[in-house]
């Protein structure tokens, strides 16, 4: 049994070893269902409440406990908080970081309400993954507890140890490296992984940022925003961008009428921004209604970042990448259905948006597709799409006798990194890992990196475009972002 106070979800255990005949194998057998049981017997005792008190835990993302941090680096907090109680079950759990004055923390450019509180895989565990605090202290936490019975104010706890401090952050500013959406915001890591940071807080206020994007000259990350909406509104997302310092935050483009407005991506130049609209009504279109119509919901446009002045760019194309100096670039771009009725077809195309476009990988090769991405040198174009697999394939029976949870999809169907040259050709599967929607960046002509749920990799490729080893792990996944990346 576990000692009091140590990090119910930390995992210390590790296997090695080989097997080497049929006694060996019923031997892992026979320790496979021991650990089943005790890990069944831990889960029993568990839930049961197990005699623990109240009681939280800071760690980082990997689930290693934590003392101290920079200013807006990683922190989850796990709370735990015994649900068996007359005044009946937990609705909410709020969580506020104190400093030594009583005062709530600050997060970003304006004072945090109280942080929610998520249940975790086991009974009596609550979970916040967010940022240490913007101002160096040192903070406790303070709990508030809303119950189902006759509780109209949550109850206050203030939990007086474990402390965690916040240094003021060491070594040079972080302005480089890989930008990506977790749990709503924007997080910027170093390229070597070592150091990274919060650079928006919209999720405190129930807003959304996603699809970041750097500027050619590394000064600036366009992102899609998505404001605070009410329950009875569409969510309408617009363009926004923020300097690598977590300052200059300003909207680039809004949307008009019904249309909603993502996935930025600049001109060569830096002097424009290219992105995606769609149609977001309540009101169906009119009968009869034709591609060519639907076609003009569906497009690219572009805005003049000293102008104002916006453009179509494509009709019935999405996703615009790697914009060349001549304008053209990589989108994806629905096809008419051979049959009347059926989904139009995606095909992932070279091109200005005005004359055709060369075809790089064809209609209906894939059920869809996402992120394209060109190589530095012009080669190669990586992208993600789903491998065929049900990701019901094989089973890991370690995981299945002891009760960890698997992988799940949350796209239906598990994908995959492919890559096709760019003059056009046949596709090639870079990945088996069956991850969701992994989102490729490249750091040079034979290295792509990939962020998918379960981790950020870097996979290395020959001259041929084959991959060169397995994708190595080198930082923790994300929930459904995209990944963009510039040099330091």
């Amino acid at each position: 049994m576990a000692k009091t106070g140590a990090n119910p979800l930390a995992s210390t255990s590790k296997t090695s070893g080989q097997t080497s005949g049929p006694r060996t194998v019923l031997w892992l057998a026979g320790a496979a269902l021991v650990l089943a049981v005790i890990a069944a017997a831990a889960l029993f005792f568990t839930q049961q409440g197990g005699g623990k008190g109240l009681a939280v835990w800071y760690t980082n993302m990997a689930g290693s406990e934590i003392k101290e941090g920079d200013p807006n680096a990683p922190l989850r907090v796990i709370a735990r908080v015994p649900d068996q109680d007359p005044r009946g079950y937990i609705l909410t759990l709020g969580l506020q970081l104190v400093d030594e004055s009583g005062q709530p923390a600050k997060y970003g450019p304006s004072q945090a309400s109280t942080l929610p509180l998520k249940p975790g895989l086991e009974q009596d565990l609550w979970e916040h993954r967010g940022s240490l605090p913007t101002t160096p202290g040192t903070y406790h936490a303070r709990l508030q507890v809303q119950r189902s019975f006759d509780q109209v104010e949550p109850e206050t706890i203030d939990l007086a140890q474990p402390l965690i401090q916040v240094k003021s952050a060491s070594g040079a500013q972080l302005n480089s490296g890989f930008v990506f959406n977790r749990e709503g915001d924007l997080w910027l890591t170093s390229t070597d992984v070592a150091k990274q940071r919060r650079l928006t807080f919209f999720a405190l206020s129930g807003e959304f940022a996603a699809n970041p994007a750097w500027s050619p000259d590394g000064k600036s990350i366009a992102f899609t925003y998505l404001p605070k909406t009410t329950p009875d509104a569409l969510p309408r997302t617009s363009i926004w961008s923020i300097n690598p310092e977590g300052t200059g935050l300003q909207q680039l483009a809004a949307p008009e009428g019904d249309e909603t407005l993502f996935e930025p991506a600049w001109s060569a130049d830096g002097q424009a921004i290219y992105f995606s609209v769609d149609r977001m009504s309540n009101e169906p279109l009119p009968p009869g209604t034709t591609k060519a119509d639907t076609d003009k919901y569906r497009r690219i446009d572009s805005v003049n970042l000293a102008t104002g002045a916006r453009a179509q760019v494509a009709l019935g194309a999405q996703t615009p990448s790697n914009i060349a100096p001549d304008g053209k670039m990589l989108f994806f771009q629905d096809v008419e259905p051979a049959n009347p009725g059926d989904t139009p077809g995606q095909q992932l195309v070279s091109g200005d948006g005005k004359s055709n476009p060369q075809v790089l990988v064809k209609p209906n090769t894939f059920p869809q597709m996402l992120s394209p991405e060109r190589s530095p040198d012009g080669k190669w174009v990586a992208f993600s799409a789903p491998n065929g697999s049900s990701g019901g394939g094989h089973i890991d029976f370690f995981r299945w006798l002891t009760f960890v949870p698997q992988t799940a999809y949350a796209h239906d169907l598990p994908w995959d990194l492919f890559m096709v040259p760019a003059s056009g050709g046949e596709t090639s599967r870079l990945t088996t890992l069956d991850e969701d929607r992994p989102f490729p960046a490249w750091l040079d002509n034979s290295t792509v990196a990939f962020l998918g749920e379960r981790g950020l990799y870097k996979l290395s490729l020959d001259p041929a475009g084959k991959p060169v080893g397995a994708p190595t792990r080198i930082a923790e996944g994300s929930y459904h972002g995209h990944l963009t990346w510039h040099a330091p």
